[in-house]
């Protein structure tokens, strides 16, 4: 630019980061002083996070934070934008799946009581923790060792 202010105008691609720089001078000569860059992201739905979605059951119902469940194993479910991927946590154990797919979680014991935190992360791998759900497996009464 030839003054001190101005505007540019630019056709971003939804989804992207993109980097302007911009050279400035303190005095009127032809040295350039300075540069100042900002990184800008246009948001859209690649990039955009805390847009994924879970649920989870077992033994074909839906299972409630704080509630109890009978079995041995959870089906998680997943749904967010493209691109995207759900890590799944639970007790120590981690996996990652895509937005969209389902995992199991199997293994859980009687009596004991789980936590599954769901992690999402977009292409850029920036992650957002979108929530969490805590169950106890029912307990057997006529367990022996």
């Amino acid at each position: 630019l030839s003054s001190t202010s101005g505007t540019l105008e630019y056709r971003a691609e939804e989804g992207k980061t993109y980097t302007v720089t911009g050279y400035y001078k303190l005095k009127a000569n032809d040295a350039t002083s300075n540069k100042k860059s900002v990184r800008l992201s246009t948001g859209g739905t690649s990039s955009e996070l805390g847009k994924a979605t879970y649920s989870v059951s077992a033994n074909g119902q839906s299972v409630s934070n704080g509630g109890t469940i009978t079995g041995t194993s959870v089906n998680v479910s997943t749904s967010g934008p493209s691109g995207h991927t759900m890590v799944i946590s639970c007790n120590g154990s981690s996996q990652t799946v895509s937005c969209g797919s389902s995992a199991t979680i199997s293994g859980l014991t009687a009596g004991n009581s789980y936590t599954i935190t769901f992690t999402e992360k977009n292409a850029n791998d920036e992650s957002k923790t979108i929530g969490s759900i805590h169950f106890t497996v029912q307990g057997e009464q006529t367990q022996s060792e």
